[in-house]
């Protein structure tokens, strides 16, 4: 079950992270479609993975902040070892949660490089942020007899008030926007019932 909630998110991140528009360009980094047609099958992962880490290297690195080129050539160190490690990274809970981190993290620094004009990016990358934080809850399945001590409520609730801060900066951006209203009171709504502060 996990392997396809694994596959399912490293394609949503591709989707995020490829289709975005950078500010001061004037086209979107890849067509988000083509990965969605190019990854139907499991076994195109490490190729997603691989276009991932084109675009933070070709498109984000040169931009970013020292500090943020350390986040994000750790990530990329991540993806190196999944390619490397193929099959057994992936299968590998702890492993692939760093994965997930790198990916939250990419997409937080991501967001204050989309062109102010992109909507759409600024609605996705709140959503990724609660998406990444449901994936670790799911990973730390305190159920789960294969890994039943990893934890990572911190980074979940870094995450979802990542999520909330972004949601709200969209709102004051687009304050005609209903759909940046409703991300806003999506993530308040999550962190209320999560019992994050």
């Amino acid at each position: 079950m996990l392997k396809y909630i694994y596959n399912d998110f490293i394609i949503f991140m591709a989707l995020i992270i490829c289709s975005c528009q950078m500010s001061g360009k004037d086209v979107q980094l890849e067509d988000g479609y083509d990965i969605i047609f190019e990854t139907r099958d499991f076994n195109y992962r490490i190729p997603v993975i691989k276009k991932l880490k084109t675009v933070i290297e070709r498109d984000l690195l040169p931009r970013v902040t020292d500090n943020e080129k350390k986040e994000l050539n750790d990530f990329i160190n991540i993806i190196k070892k999944a390619s490397v490690q193929k099959e057994t990274f992936f299968e590998n809970a702890t492993e692939f949660a760093e994965h997930v981190k790198g990916s939250a993290k990419t997409v937080i620094i991501l967001y204050d490089y989309v062109s102010a004009n992109d909507l759409g990016a600024q609605l996705r990358i709140p959503s990724t942020l609660l998406m990444a934080g449901d994936t670790l809850k799911m990973v730390e399945d305190p159920g789960s007899k294969e890994f039943p001590k990893l934890d990572y409520s911190e980074d979940i609730a870094l995450f979802q008030n990542k999520s909330l801060e972004l949601a709200k900066k969209t709102l004051s951006h687009f304050p005609d926007e209903g759909r940046a209203y409703g991300q806003v009171g999506f993530a308040e709504k999550l962190q209320g019932v999560m019992g994050v502060k």
